[in-house]
């Protein structure tokens, strides 16, 4: 877990690792590293720590910990970004290559993109690789927050708490008619 933050903070995020109270205006990216305290002292100010977040090492609690964030996202922050990606700690982001690929999408549209896969759960589930990185469009966020994320979270916590998170937002996504655009 600490060792691979390190490798992100030391290769692709290091020039995006602002202080979130800064702003230099239109085109700015923030990395955030998303953790129940900051690693270390020195990442205190880019590392978002939510109120009654746990978390475990064990990757089966990754749904409600990243339906959280984006529960919290769309409630505090869904104006402040156009777009929001979620990025594992083992992923290189090449996030100029990310920023040229989302100027062909409107921020104001729903958006869920990523790297698609299948899974079969009475059907097909189309959902976003975690792995390969997923984002999401501040339209999706505001959108998809009032009932179904939030009917989501509840739901996962109480019947689904071992799933995936990239399935359990698929899911949650699908459900309220936002559809994965492949890339």
């Amino acid at each position: 877990h600490a060792q691979r933050a390190r490798a992100v903070v030391a290769t692709w995020a290091q020039p995006y690792l602002n202080n979130p109270g800064d702003s230099s205006g239109d085109g700015q990216v923030l990395a955030l590293l998303y953790s129940f305290q900051a690693l270390s002292p020195s990442w205190a100010p880019f590392t978002l720590s939510l109120q009654g977040d746990l978390d475990f090492q064990s990757s089966k609690w990754n749904a409600l910990r990243i339906l959280y964030l984006f529960a919290y996202l769309a409630e505090h922050h869904a104006d402040d970004c156009d777009f929001f990606a979620k990025v594992d700690m083992d992923t290189y982001l090449n996030v100029p290559a990310l920023q040229a690929l989302l100027r062909r999408f409107d921020a104001d549209a729903p958006l869920y993109a990523g790297f698609m896969m299948q899974f079969g759960l009475q059907g097909f589930i189309t959902f976003g690789a975690h792995g390969q990185a997923y984002v999401l469009s501040r339209k999706t966020l505001l959108d998809v927050w009032p009932a179904s994320l939030r009917r989501c979270l509840r739901g996962t916590a109480e019947h689904y708490a071992e799933s995936g998170e990239d399935l359990a937002l698929a899911l949650c996504l699908q459900s309220a008619g936002v559809a994965l655009t492949h890339w």
